[in-house]
């Protein structure tokens, strides 16, 4: 009998000591608020779409939120993200027809921002002209949709 409870001690002991060292190595969660503003106070949605890699910048987005606008500001949260390397666009949908309108150039015709407010003379801002690090705590950025 007791070297059945030496075994089973050992094992908790040795399942603990795992669930403890896994734990240790995952990375702490953030949350990251993008606090939006337009000078349209129309209440239409902010489209908002984060980015985790260059790749696949503008093209398929991490993850993304729908807030809508009140007095032209609104703030979307991407909830318990992993500390990295990010970069946000948007676009504030001023018909609320759920896509960004484009003229026959594809030059945007509703107002859009870039994380660090980034602009750019011909073209869309590049990732590396967009992308920010978010620690392992909490963090904000302010994203000027013109």
């Amino acid at each position: 009998m007791h070297i059945r409870s030496t075994l089973r001690l050992a094992a908790v002991a040795a399942t603990c000591t795992a669930a403890f060292t896994f734990m240790a190595g995952v990375a702490a969660a953030a949350d990251l608020n993008v606090e939006l503003t337009v000078k349209d106070s129309g209440g239409h949605p902010f489209m908002v779409s984060l980015y985790n890699t260059p790749a696949d910048w503008l093209k398929k987005p991490f993850k993304t939120a729908k807030v809508t606008s009140s007095g032209g500001a609104a703030t979307a949260v991407f909830a318990d993200l992993p500390a990295g390397e990010y970069a946000v666009s948007a676009y504030y949908d001023a018909n609320a027809n759920g896509k960004m309108d484009t003229n026959f150039l594809k030059i945007p015709n509703e107002p859009t921002g870039i994380s660090n407010n980034a602009g750019s003379s011909f073209g869309p801002p590049t990732y590396e002209q967009a992308k920010f690090m978010l620690p392992a705590a909490n963090h904000k950025i302010t994203v000027n949709l013109r």
